[in-house]
């Protein structure tokens, strides 16, 4: 099996483990959801960095990134969703996938709570003293 065919097949599977989660939401089973994105995520994490490791290119490469660290924010993983849409960030995104990686980070501020303690911090100009 080539490399893409596998980046493919992984995607393949964490995307019908993401599907199952959002249905699990959308019928108020928040701990399903949660568990199905929990295994959702290295799955969707390992497609995204062998498309960065096998230079297949934008948006590919973008794309993935921005969905691994979707899943990683929908489980409620943090840390994990901020490294990878910034490690997207850095590259050359398309225009319209940078502005969801972006919108990605701010859920991350506004969830996690170092995120929201940076948030007050700087709403109160605590940052900007030093």
């Amino acid at each position: 099996m080539s490399s893409l065919q596998e980046i493919k097949e992984l995607h393949d599977q964490a995307m019908s483990l993401a599907e199952d989660a959002f249905f699990a939401r959308r019928r108020g089973n928040l701990d399903l959801a949660k568990r199905k994105f929990q295994e959702a995520f290295p799955l969707e994490k390992e497609a995204a960095l062998r498309t960065k490791e096998e230079n297949v290119g934008e948006p590919s490469e973008s794309v993935l990134l921005r969905s691994a660290a979707t899943i990683a924010l929908n489980a409620g993983m943090y840390p994990d969703a901020e490294k990878l849409a910034c490690l997207a960030l850095s590259g050359n995104p398309p225009n319209a996938i940078a502005d969801e990686l972006r919108e990605v980070l701010i859920e991350v501020l506004m969830k996690s709570p170092n995120g929201k303690q940076l948030a007050m911090a700087g709403k109160s100009g605590i940052a900007d003293e030093e």
